[in-house]
């Protein structure tokens, strides 16, 4: 496919085709075309890539690293061990205020 040599990913292909593919089934449903033209096209094959998972080691140099003597030791501590005990994304962590936290409930909302 043009797009994929042109550099675009496999998924971001697909994703557009089904983009493609559901607009035309929508005019097809309704009428306002005999046959879907996409009905044929299928999907390229993507690599399905597992997220690397950090060993027990790995974590406890990590969690080793900040200087918890000094504020901004402490603050990156805690940075790290709350993305690695709940998962969440540093987009995640970086929007969390005061108010999403609830201690005695020892709840954490993303939103």
């Amino acid at each position: 496919m043009d797009r994929v040599k042109n550099g675009v990913n496999p998924a971001t292909v697909n994703r557009d085709l089904i983009a493609c593919k559901g607009f035309f089934d929508y005019l097809h449903g309704h009428r306002y075309i005999d046959k879907n033209p996409m009905a044929g096209i299928k999907p390229l094959e993507t690599a399905d890539l597992l997220p690397r998972v950090l060993s027990e080691e790995q974590v406890a140099n990590l969690l080793g690293v900040p200087d918890v003597t000094t504020y901004d030791g402490l603050l990156d501590r805690s940075m790290a061990e709350v993305l690695y005990a709940t998962g969440m994304r540093v987009s995640e962590l970086v929007n969390l205020a005061v108010k999403d936290i609830h201690d005695t409930q020892r709840i954490i909302e993303i939103g």
